[in-house]
């Protein structure tokens, strides 16, 4: 079969679903750890149409949910601990994804020297996501805290939350270009290069030579410092869409039957938000497909 075919039409898929199934694990997680009152007082705030209110309520569960999940205090040693412990899984998780996008046989790059790849990526972790994670994981908590407050516009709030995210990672992105062109120019020898070569593959350029070592950025270390940011922008674009389609929601029998707000609202926007992310993957598998 075609490796092109095998590429766009087996391992992309395969990718999507799995992103799909891992970011409803983690909103179940989410949902699950929500008081039962918030539930109760943001299935009335979906059938008031206030979007200022619902963006209130949707924080201030989160808020509760992140509390339950990391404890009331994010600065602190427990807090610190369990952050870190979701930001390694999640530099796991968005490993294999990438992984998953190429047509690489997974025997030579883990299981054959599976303790020397951990190793590497434990202190590539240690050093690109360990405090920075940390800080993007505060941040959003105080962000959260802000919009669930009520007194601040959650227009500008958002704006300045998703500036403050562009800029880390852009910054992110430099510093760790830096730091393996660098260390990639000074030891190029045989054995370490092999030992980044794990690291390397899942954002590398094939040119049909082997690996372009000197611009392989190993983007799974930056997607995940944005994992605790998604799920705030999820949820209240969710309830954006919620709010301005509510009596679509209510007449479709089928989506009806997936969606209730009144009984299950934390659940019907989490089921808005993996639409919106399978919609959002389709877009991409398409245009990537045209050009």
């Amino acid at each position: 079969m075609d490796s092109t075919i095998i590429k766009d039409f087996i391992f992309k898929p395969l990718t999507l679903g799995s992103l799909i199934m891992v970011i409803s694990y983690a909103f179940e997680t989410i949902s699950k750890s929500i008081p039962k009152e918030r539930h109760d007082e943001l299935a009335d705030k979906l059938a008031s149409f206030n979007l200022t209110n619902l963006v209130n309520e949707v924080s201030n569960a989160l808020s509760a949910s992140f509390d339950n999940i990391f404890g009331e205090k994010y600065l602190s040693v427990k807090s610190f601990k369990k952050a870190t412990i979701f930001s390694f899984i999640s530099v796991i998780v968005f490993y294999f994804l990438a992984l998953s996008l190429h047509e690489i046989s997974w025997e030579g790059l883990i299981w054959k020297d599976w303790f020397f790849w951990l190793i590497h990526m434990t202190i590539n972790f240690t050093i690109f996501n360990l405090i920075p994670d940390y800080f993007i994981y505060v941040k959003t908590r105080y962000v959260l805290h802000l919009l669930a407050d009520g007194n601040h516009n959650y227009t500008r709030v958002l704006i300045i939350d998703l500036l403050v995210t562009l800029v880390f990672g852009i910054t992110k992105f430099l510093l760790i270009t830096y730091v393996l062109s660098t260390i990639f120019e000074f030891r190029n020898d045989e054995m370490f290069v092999s030992g980044w070569n794990a690291l390397t593959l899942s954002v590398s350029n094939f040119d049909g030579t082997g690996v372009t070592y000197l611009n392989a950025v190993p983007g799974v270390f930056i997607y995940s410092s944005l994992f605790f940011s998604v799920f705030p922008w999820f949820y209240i674009l969710s309830s954006f869409l919620a709010n301005n389609s509510k009596k679509f929601f209510e007449f479709s029998y089928f989506i009806k039957k997936w969606i209730d707000f009144v009984n299950k609202p934390i659940e019907s926007l989490k089921t808005i938000s993996v639409i919106v992310i399978i919609l959002l993957g389709l877009i991409v598998f398409i245009l990537d497909l045209i050009f």
